[in-house]
């Protein structure tokens, strides 16, 4: 197989995958909603009368949280879809415009690993103390999801030995 081929093929992967994040948090937005609002107010944390002035609970804080994440997410989501679609087209071009399609992917990529790691590890994790809640720890889903994006990313720019 034609290593821009695979390229493209983990480039529609991520994208799909996207899509279904966002459409399930537009598709049942309480779920997600609660999630968020648990982690900003530290529900179930077990040093919460330490660390609890970190937590937020104004619901007009929380819902821009969720709205941002959502956002963040569907940004991506596009972006890889238009890298995608434009690595398909150019596939047999030229090294120049297939390498100027795979721009979006690029930026997808690089801010799922930022939506990832920094929203969810460092702010989630170790700011709202995520890793201390049973409840909504999505600690190692996060994790896995900034990997994944990463190795994705790298793989992405590698030069094509085709």
């Amino acid at each position: 197989m034609k290593i821009r081929l695979l390229k493209i093929i983990f480039s529609f992967a991520a994208a799909f995958y996207m899509t279904l994040v966002v459409l399930n948090n537009v598709t049942d937005p309480d779920a997600n909603y609660q999630f968020v609002r648990g982690v900003f107010s530290m529900e179930n944390v077990f040093s919460g009368e330490t660390n609890r002035w970190r937590a937020l609970s104004a619901d007009g804080l929380v819902l821009m949280g969720f709205i941002f994440i959502v956002s963040l997410e569907a940004i991506i989501a596009l972006l890889l879809w238009r890298g995608s679609f434009g690595m398909l087209r150019s596939q047999n071009a030229s090294n120049e415009a297939y390498l100027n399609s795979k721009k979006y992917t690029t930026l997808g990529l690089g801010l799922g690993i930022l939506l990832w790691f920094t929203l969810f590890i460092t702010i989630g994790g170790e700011w709202f103390l995520m890793w201390q809640s049973e409840k909504w720890n999505a600690l190692p889903t996060a994790f896995s999801l900034t990997i994944i994006f990463f190795l994705f990313l790298l793989f992405h720019q590698q030069h094509d030995h085709d």
